[in-house]
């Protein structure tokens, strides 16, 4: 292989990470809100519209303020 090839495969790998992390970060409420009463909500929510930051941020604190289910 080649100087640009693998260059090329370094990106490709680089941005196949950088966008698996993204979606991890983006996922924490609903990793949060497992146990929680509404977790089902969260998880929409999140799915929807935790792309902007504000609706994110509530999400999360939500999740983490939550009543928990009872067993």
């Amino acid at each position: 292989m080649d100087e640009g090839t693998l260059t090329a495969i370094t990106i490709i790998l680089g941005l196949i990470f950088t966008l698996c992390m993204l979606i991890v970060v983006w996922f924490i409420p609903v990793f949060c809100s497992r146990g929680n009463e509404n977790a089902n909500k969260i998880l929409w929510l999140t799915i929807f519209l935790g792309w902007i930051p504000l609706v994110w941020l509530v999400l999360l604190i939500a999740a983490l303020l939550g009543r928990k289910k009872n067993s």
